[in-house]
């Protein structure tokens, strides 16, 4: 359903566009929230085709520089295929960066196993792919009510705030050297240089509403300065940010960033004081080579004049995971759904072994 409904709405519309001939969709279904099903079921289905798929595109590319895959970790494609297929096409690819954006459950509500799901989803990405973006679905949403001044976002307007947060990082560019460091690639070498850390998180200033972006006036400085106290915040929400936090407070330490000015004035903006401030020492942890990367270009995005955007490797990601993982060990300490995943071939050592490795790796962090 996805699919058909970007293809049709990308339909008769000028400019770029999905091919027909690149969407693969192998059926009407799903896994009824079941992750083993996804996992075991769905995917023998279809993850051949979806690697062939994958290598007609790579094939047709002059210059690839990696694989961008999304999908939620609740249910859906979080409910298994997602992990499977990109396990599929880390095999076949093994040449070829792949990232992942991982849309988080909400705290209560959505499905009742989406915190078993999200951890299974999440564990086994963390081994098949180079980083793992993670949005988390309140934040999204409480940007796309409390500031864009959506009353009731749409499926389409919560997917385009994700989009938001993605693209500039992968449309900017590094100045120095453009094609080195750009793309899915060149930012996991960046973000990512130890596989015991690929969590990632994306911030983005302004965030404000189309209704408002003509009457609006923003400076490098005021964005840049807003963008750096967004760094030491667990949260996505511009408005949420507090001024009181400093560099090197508790749970902020990060192991790399990555800085994307888009719009006018770009060099002004990397030259400023306020870009140099991403380089405080106080807020990267003591072994981090060379921890910010700095992208720019002149293209305005989304409509702003100006827009600064941050992909960052950090230590705020940390209770997002702890907290999934402890909701998901009480329903498994009561053995809750428990048979419905072992129907599929998922035994209880897979949810202990998931549970594992995400502990291993909030304990990594935690340890910056």
């Amino acid at each position: 359903k996805a699919v058909r409904h970007c293809l049709a709405r990308h339909e008769g519309r000028g400019g770029w566009r999905f091919s027909p001939s690149a969407a693969h969709i192998t059926a009407q279904g799903g896994a009824g929230n079941n992750w083993a099903c996804g996992y075991w079921g769905l995917s023998s289905e279809a993850a051949s085709d979806v690697v062939d798929s994958v290598r007609w595109e790579l094939e047709r590319c002059s210059y690839r520089t990696g694989i961008l895959m999304s999908q939620s970790a609740a249910g859906g494609t979080g409910s298994g295929l997602g992990a499977r297929i990109c396990e599929e096409v880390t095999e076949a690819f093994p040449d070829v960066a792949l990232m992942n954006a991982l849309v988080a459950p909400y705290e209560v509500g959505e499905v009742v196993v989406k915190d078993y799901n999200a951890c299974l989803s999440l564990s086994h990405l963390l081994v098949s792919s180079g980083g793992v973006v993670i949005m988390k679905n309140s934040d999204v949403n409480s940007i796309a009510t409390s500031m864009l001044r959506i009353e009731q976002p749409s499926f389409t307007e919560l997917n385009d705030v994700i989009a938001m947060h993605l693209a500039p990082s992968l449309l900017a560019t590094s100045p120095s050297s453009p094609r080195s460091t750009s793309g899915v690639d060149g930012l996991l070498r960046h973000l990512c240089p130890h596989p015991g850390y690929k969590l990632l998180e994306a911030r983005i200033a302004p965030q404000v509403p189309q209704r408002s972006v003509a009457f609006t006036s923003e400076s490098w400085s005021a964005l840049l300065k807003r963008l750096l106290q967004m760094q030491l915040s667990s949260s996505a929400v511009e408005s949420r940010v507090n001024w009181q936090d400093r560099p090197g407070a508790p749970g902020t330490k990060a192991v790399a960033t990555a800085v994307s000015v888009l719009g006018e004035g770009t060099p002004s903006a990397l030259d400023s004081t306020e870009a140099r401030a991403f380089q405080d020492s106080q807020l990267y942890c003591s072994w981090a080579p060379d921890p910010v990367l700095y992208q720019a270009t002149n293209m305005s995005f989304n409509r702003y004049d100006k827009t600064a955007a941050l992909l960052m490797n950090s230590q705020t990601i940390v209770p997002t995971v702890d907290a999934m993982s402890a909701r998901a060990r009480n329903m498994l300490a009561s053995r809750a759904y428990l048979h419905q995943y072992c129907s599929f071939g998922l035994e209880e050592d897979d949810f202990v072994d998931a549970l594992a490795l995400l502990d291993q790796t909030a304990l990594n962090y935690s340890g910056l």
